[in-house]
C-alpha cells in the first residue's frame, strides 16, 4: 500500500480506496455517516466485489473489507467528491442485514435506528433485490407506518 507522505490522507476513510479500490464504505460506518446511529465505529467498514475478505490496520485505522457477491453491488455514490465511495443508507442498513444474516449467521440487532432518515421506497426496493424480505417481515421493518414504532424513544 503506498500514500505520500507528504500529502497524508485527509481523513481514515480516504484510505479504504487506496487499501481496495473495489469497495465502498458500509454496515455501521456509514450509518454512522448517514446519522443513523450515533455512535461513532472504531472499525471503518467497507464491501467489495472482487478479491477475498480481509482486515488491516494501519496508523490511520482498522479496516474489515467484506466480498459480496456482486449482484448485491450497487446503492453507493462518491461522497463529497473525493473519491470515497459510501453507501446510501437504506443500503447500508440492508448491507449490514445481509452481513449479519448470510455471512456472520446471526441476528441483527435492531437498536439505535432513525428510520425516518430512510426513502422507504427505496429501502423495499433494495431489500427486494437483495432477498431481504422475509428478515423484514420478521422484524416489522416491511411496514414503514409502523417505524415510528421502532425508533429510540427518550433520544434527543
Amino acid at each position: 500500500m503506498y500514500w505520500n507522505p507528504f500529502y497524508p490522507p485527509e481523513n481514515s476513510f480516504c484510505l479504504h480506496q487506496v487499501i481496495a479500490v473495489d469497495s465502498y464504505i458500509s454496515l455501521q460506518t456509514a450509518l454512522w455517516m448517514h446519522g443513523i446511529i450515533e455512535q461513532k465505529p472504531y472499525l471503518i467498514t467497507s464491501i467489495r466485489w472482487a478479491g477475498k475478505s480481509f482486515e488491516c490496520t494501519n496508523e490511520y485505522g482498522w479496516y474489515r473489507f467484506t466480498r459480496f457477491p456482486e449482484r448485491l453491488i450497487f446503492g453507493y455514490y462518491n461522497y463529497t467528491e473525493k473519491m470515497i465511495w459510501v453507501a446510501e443508507p437504506e443500503k447500508a442498513l440492508l448491507d449490514y442485514f445481509y452481513y449479519l444474516l448470510k455471512i456472520r449467521k446471526t441476528t441483527p440487532r435492531l437498536q439505535e435506528l432513525w428510520l425516518d432518515r430512510f426513502d422507504k421506497n427505496k429501502f423495499l426496493e433494495y431489500a427486494e433485490k437483495m432477498e431481504l424480505l422475509d428478515f423484514l417481515k420478521e422484524t416489522g421493518l416491511d411496514n414503514p407506518k409502523k417505524w415510528p414504532e421502532l425508533e429510540p424513544v427518550g433520544v434527543v
